[in-house]
């Protein structure tokens, strides 16, 4: 078999590590390094590729490249480039070998990740609790504050340690989806109350709405469900300075329940919407470097948002607020308790928060309830509790309604017994349940 002429220090094409060969015009194999002798043993002669007779696309500035599946079933990315009087250098990757290759080795990282995650949780779990103990202890001022801030600091250790071993967990594809019945309100509840002292120490509202025709009761994984909210609604806590915070479940179309969490703060640039959900993305380097994190949260929603078959998406103007949202197909359990009803009764909101204010609206709707001013005699009024309220105006609350609710901070339990001194019996705690508003 005759073989064209290499130019001088050719040699170091028999040193190529990927199959590597000399194609005449026709296609017929000239010459062929080591790698590709070992690759296509059976292609030795010169006899043109087995699949030569496929369509293959044109040369475009002297080159093309294609895929190409050998007779044992393996997947090449096939890489051929014109030289002088036709003759063409063609370079296979072995993309089966690499994806195998890739997969070992993302294998390899997560188990990597599991046992390092597991390593310094131990250790960190045993700091946290004799933290704990501390901390129930009586201590001097100074030594409680130095006991809060290593318990704080913990936590935070803790929850980047879990994200980072989530995300390698989710990354090689290895999380299970429960299915059971479980309330969308109450995990939305759970998720709003456990960042409501987080919320409240910032003076912002954090909220819980439920729309008209939402479930009360749907098959799903609940868990993973808190922690995709847990995720965005720690984050709108996180970057929103003014305002508040509203968690909200919405019925779609198909059997989809939309979980959104609106906040009041900066807004996300245009530019950066479609990067948000990508790892290590920040919307604000600036503001990112000051509160922390490892940048995967968003990454990780996305992530078990479409293992859950669902998908996610945000809407916002810079300056106004950010709505993340995750769409899930989670329908209604078969044996669903209707939910409760506020029907036929009028109530009115009274509270200085906009972000409240809207939010007892809603919550009011979606019971059958009529929102009505104050001055048009409701029956129920949900009253913003203040310390600083003046019995007067109290008493004329009294006399206006029916029954005056108080809405009091799960912080500040003690403003319960104000309230009560004052003559108002009822309260609920914010974030305030629908149930607790008709019990």
């Amino acid at each position: 078999m005759g073989e064209p002429a290499i130019a001088p220090g050719f040699d170091a094409f028999d040193a190529l590590p990927d199959p590597a060969a000399i194609l005449a015009a026709d296609g017929s194999l000239l010459r062929a390094n080591p790698a590709f002798r070992a690759a296509f043993r059976h292609w030795i002669g010169p006899q043109r590729p087995p699949w030569g007779r496929a369509p293959t696309p044109a040369f475009v500035d002297g080159a093309r490249r294609f895929d190409a599946t050998a007779p044992d079933g393996r997947h090449f990315e096939w890489i051929e480039r014109q030289l002088d009087d036709g003759v063409r250098l063609a370079v296979a990757r072995d993309v089966t070998r690499l994806a195998a290759a890739a997969e070992e080795a993302l294998r390899a990282k997560t188990t990597l990740f599991a046992t390092l995650t597991h390593e310094l949780r131990t250790p960190l779990n045993g700091i946290l609790g004799m933290a704990t103990l501390l901390d129930m202890g009586k201590l001097e001022p100074s030594a409680q504050s130095y006991v809060s801030a290593i318990k704080q600091s913990g936590e935070h250790l803790l929850e980047l340690i879990t994200e980072i071993l989530d995300y390698s967990r989710l990354e090689a594809g290895r999380i299970a989806l429960d299915s059971a019945p479980f309330d969308p309100e109450a995990t939305m509840q759970d998720v709003a109350e456990l960042l409501s002292t987080r919320a409240h120490g910032k003076g912002l509202e954090i909220a819980v709405t439920v729309r008209a025709g939402a479930p009360t009761q749907v098959m799903g994984d609940e868990g993973r469900l808190r922690q995709i909210l847990f995720n965005l609604a720690g984050n709108a806590v996180k970057f929103t300075e003014t305002g508040g915070v509203v968690l909200e479940v919405s019925p779609r179309p198909g059997g989809r329940l939309r979980f959104s969490v609106r906040d009041t703060g900066a807004g996300v640039a245009p530019e950066k919407q479609t990067l948000i959900f990508e790892e290590f993305a920040q919307a604000d380097a600036g503001v990112s470097r000051r509160h922390g994190g490892t940048g995967l949260g968003l990454a990780i929603v996305k992530r078990l948002a479409l293992a859950m078959g669902g998908e996610v998406g945000l809407f916002s103007k810079p300056g106004y607020g950010a709505t993340f949202w995750v769409e899930l197909p989670l329908a209604a359990a078969a044996d669903a308790p209707a939910p409760p009803s506020l029907a036929g009764a009028r109530v009115a909101v009274l509270t200085p928060s906009q972000v409240l204010a809207q939010s007892m609206r809603t919550i009011v709707a979606s019971l059958g309830g009529a929102v009505v001013e104050r001055d048009d005699h409701p029956d129920v009024i949900l009253f913003d509790w203040n310390a600083n309220a003046d019995g007067e105006s109290i008493e004329a609350m009294k006399r206006s309604a029916r029954a005056v609710i108080a809405l009091v901070a799960q912080e500040e339990r003690e403003a319960i017994e104000l309230a009560r001194a004052a003559g108002i019996v009822h309260y609920t705690l914010k974030p305030v349940r629908r149930r607790s508003l008709v019990e």
